[in-house]
């Protein structure tokens, strides 16, 4: 088995106000195995750059609050992803 990637998921770039979606953070081999969902992971550490924006709990859950845009992260130890959500009126 390869290095391990991250990846958030779903893939949507975008929400609309007041609505609140469930992220991910799977873990991926190079070789394209997926080693599973680290979302619930005592160690991963989500959040918003924009908390007047969208928040996110400390599982993954986002709730969009006002129209922008707003990357989202996820942390494992020393790797993170991120992602940019379009907040929609």
């Amino acid at each position: 088995m390869g290095t391990a990637c991250h990846h958030l998921t779903p893939d949507t770039s975008s929400m609309k106000k007041g609505e609140t979606l469930q992220h991910t953070l799977k873990v991926r081999s190079s070789d394209g195995t997926s080693n599973g969902e680290m979302s619930r992971h005592a160690d991963v550490e989500w959040s918003s750059s924009d908390a007047a924006t969208a928040t996110v709990s400390p599982d993954g859950l986002v709730t969009a609050i006002d129209e922008g845009t707003v990357p989202i992260t996820a942390r494992f130890g020393s790797q993170e992803e991120s992602k940019a959500l379009i907040i929609l009126p």
